[in-house]
């Protein structure tokens, strides 16, 4: 296999979308990065959109105006127009819902071979490789109809897409502390998650919690930023809009309230508990299997979990913490935190 020269990655992130989509590609652009190959984003220019952290990190990023109505054609022509220009790529990342087959192959002009980076399993599309780093055993099936034949499967979280940093404070010496639950993390993505934030404070509010300090990542959630920091701060808790140094944050906790998305994967990179509580419909399938197989705890949908509800399962670990340490040595054993080298590997 050639060695990766150009390569373009389309990605999107809003307050609706959320951050996880670019975070993944992002960890995966690093490592081709590192590999010595050029990598351009193409992304659209919607609230909340990540092109500055993009371009902070030192990738050049060609912006598509926002829409309010999704029209796959219109964006193929569009990325179309822009990789040729640029002289054509080896590879297109792919890492968006709402595009099937027929966007892809109006690409292959440009481009060499394509990835796409799934979680669904539901539409068709013409791919050379696809990753799936969801805990879905078993899927392997679903995608016998929906690839050309010869497409490359990576499946499972021994591929998910983490940040270099979450190997790094993974392999960093740990001091030993007493057994229990001192630091508690919430968080429910880079996207405006309020109505889940505000769950997880008022189930906080329920219990005492002496000796335990709360870190809050608000993230993009503006719609009730007020009571949020009104909760927060009668918790004494920290609360933080978006940060980078997430790694360290998640590794201090011990225990972690959030949705499912990649930060899943970085808490059992890191060895952490995760309650989880799916703030969208595409989220529940992946957080059952964690949950059936516990590798999570997962409460269920954010409709459909009390504040009540929250704080019995946050009380039920910080009584019962060691109960719970199989689901951290779980975690550890299928994340390792090197997902995107073998991903980039695969590539070339």
């Amino acid at each position: 296999m050639e060695p990766l020269k150009t390569v373009f990655a389309r990605v999107d992130a809003s307050v609706t979308i959320g951050s996880g989509h670019v975070t993944r590609l992002l960890a995966l652009a690093e490592e081709i990065k590192s590999r010595g190959a050029l990598v351009e984003f193409i992304c659209r220019e919607y609230q909340g959109n990540l092109l500055d952290l993009i371009e902070k990190a030192g990738f050049t990023v060609h912006a598509l105006p926002a829409v309010a109505v999704w029209d796959s054609q219109e964006d193929a022509n569009l990325t179309h127009a822009i990789i040729k220009k640029r002289g054509g790529g080896d590879w297109l990342l792919v890492d968006r819902y709402g595009i099937d087959a027929k966007w892809d192959r109006l690409l292959r002009p440009v481009v060499k071979n394509i990835l796409v980076v799934d979680d669904l399993a539901n539409v068709k599309r013409d791919c050379d490789v696809l990753l799936n780093q969801n805990y879905l055993p078993g899927i392997e099936v679903e995608y016998r109809d929906l690839l050309p034949q010869g497409a490359k499967l990576l499946l499972g979280p021994q591929y998910a897409l983490l940040g270099a940093e979450f190997a790094k404070v993974r392999n960093m010496p740990v001091t030993p502390q007493s057994e229990g639950i001192k630091r508690i993390l919430v968080s429910f993505g880079g996207g405006d998650n309020s109505n889940a934030l505000l769950l997880a404070l008022k189930a906080l509010k329920l219990l005492s919690l002496n000796n335990i300090d709360v870190d809050i990542v608000a993230g993009q959630s503006e719609q009730r930023a007020d009571e949020i920091k009104e909760l927060a701060d009668s918790l004494g808790a920290n609360l933080y809009g978006s940060v980078d140094n997430m790694a360290t944050l998640t590794a201090r906790a011990d225990l972690v309230i959030g949705a499912l998305g990649v930060s899943t994967w970085e808490r059992m990179c890191l060895g952490v508990i995760s309650i989880i509580v799916t703030v969208a419909s595409v989220q529940d399938r992946v957080a059952h299997a964690l949950g059936k197989d516990e590798l999570a705890i997962y409460l269920g949908r954010l409709e459909d979990v009390s504040p009540a509800m929250l704080a019995d399962a946050v009380n039920d670990i910080i009584t019962n913490n060691s109960v719970f340490y199989p689901l951290r040595e779980k975690g550890v054993r299928l994340v390792d935190g090197f997902g995107a080298k073998r991903v980039a590997g695969a590539l070339g």
